[in-house]
């Protein structure tokens, strides 16, 4: 095999175009202001309801799941033990 020559193409920078906008905005007005603190402080309320609801249904559903798969002591002993069948002696 012979050592060959590769040849790359030739590249060409990107040009940087510069922006011809104003990315300065006015400042909010007091009422703007206003609206956007209520919406904010609004949702907030909401999401700490939401969250106090979760974590409520997590204990009652805690507590649902405990008492299904617990067995009581009470229970245990109230029931009849199952008597070996004599067909099988």
């Amino acid at each position: 095999m012979a050592d060959e020559p590769i040849v790359l193409p030739h590249q060409v920078e990107p040009r940087i175009l510069e922006a011809q906008v104003s990315a300065e905005h006015p400042a909010p007005s007091r009422e703007q202001e206003q609206l956007s603190d209520g919406v904010f402080s609004r949702q907030q309320e909401q999401t700490f309801a939401a969250l106090l609801n979760l974590q409520a249904g997590m204990v009652l559903a805690h507590h649902l799941a405990r008492e299904t798969f617990e067995e009581d002591e009470d229970e245990e002993e109230e029931r009849p033990r199952r008597q070996p069948d004599e067909k099988g002696k």
